[in-house]
């Protein structure tokens, strides 16, 4: 009885830490709207992550958090950082430079399907028929959403760069899931964290250079104060305590029921758009709003069928 009360307990906070994480990741494409006009694209994408490394490190230094890594340890998880931020990072912002917003939504929507799948084929952990049901009306949600506002396609390229970020962010979600039982989160997000300071801020300064021929000035938007908020909200907020949540939310539920959360993102970006931009929203996108909100909280509702394993090892719990 304690036991099935400590899995309940562990399947609460990881669904609790799934929505806050994509609560704060629907707000960050707005985030992102409002700060990028101030900075070159990887330029923004470096000194977010900047600030987000900056900001773990200030919490190490101060003994607030105690990150313990092994030198052994580091490939697996510069492979998981590699997925995520950097290569999704990567795919997400080339595509949209080739291709159309409604376009790329449509391409990850369909990322919780290819997590069923390879959760499936990996990881041997198995989605029930009515999960199924529920998670296929979420992303028909967002699906009716892009099309009724307009859908815009891009070239091949922009499809071949949408296909990598899903594909990539699938790899993530099975990655984590799997290093759930010998890495804990914060150790994954610190790593992550870090990958991605080094390497964005690296093509940043070499982009910035490019258009200016001088590195001064590359961090002028942080004089900005609508580019300064947009950015503390993306480097504490969306990188370290939503990849935190994430990490957290994968080690201890099934990735298919992590993955619908993508779709609830839609919800809170149209509703932050609403609120920060006066955005109008339309009687589609109520409807659209409804059938995503179903579809995430039936999949969530009904247990999974097939191995479910919560990682509770001692030496790796996050609490």
């Amino acid at each position: 009885m304690e036991r099935l009360d400590s899995r309940n307990k562990s399947r609460f906070k990881a669904i609790a830490g799934a929505f806050i994480c994509y609560s704060v990741w629907g707000g960050s494409f707005v985030f992102t709207k409002i700060g990028l006009p101030y900075c070159l694209p990887m330029q923004f994408i470096g000194i977010r992550f900047g600030l987000a490394a900056l900001a773990l490190l200030l919490l190490q230094v101060t003994g607030l958090i105690k990150i313990r890594l092994r030198l052994a340890d580091l490939p697996f998880l510069l492979i998981q950082a590699l997925m995520e931020p950097v290569i999704y990072f990567l795919f997400e912002t080339y595509g949209l430079a080739f291709g159309a917003a409604s376009e790329g939504a449509l391409f990850l929507a369909t990322t919780p399907v290819f997590v069923i799948f390879f959760s499936a084929v990996i990881l041997k952990e198995y989605i029930k028929p009515v999960q199924a049901v529920f998670l296929i009306t979420s992303v028909s949600g967002v699906i009716f959403i892009t099309l009724m506002d307009g859908f815009a396609g891009g070239d091949m390229i922009s499809k071949i760069l949408f296909a990598g970020a899903v594909l990539t962010a699938t790899a993530y979600v099975i990655l984590t899931r799997h290093l759930g039982k010998r890495f804990n989160s914060l150790q994954s997000t610190y790593i992550m964290m870090m990958t991605g300071a080094v390497v964005f801020n690296i093509i940043g300064l070499g982009q910035f250079w490019g258009q200016n021929s001088s590195l001064v000035g590359y961090l002028a938007p942080l004089a900005r104060p609508q580019a300064l908020i947009s950015l503390l909200y993306l480097a504490l907020l969306a990188s370290i305590v939503a990849f935190f949540l994430s990490n957290y939310s994968l080690r201890n539920m099934p990735p298919f029921q992590v993955s619908v959360f993508s779709n609830y993102a839609t919800v809170v970006t149209i509703l932050v758009s609403m609120a920060l931009l006066k955005e109008r929203l339309l009687w589609w996108h109520w409807l659209g709003i409804a059938v995503i909100m179903i579809g995430v909280a039936g999949t969530n509702y009904f247990q999974q069928s097939g191995k479910t394993r919560l990682v509770q090892d001692k030496g790796t719990e996050d609490g």
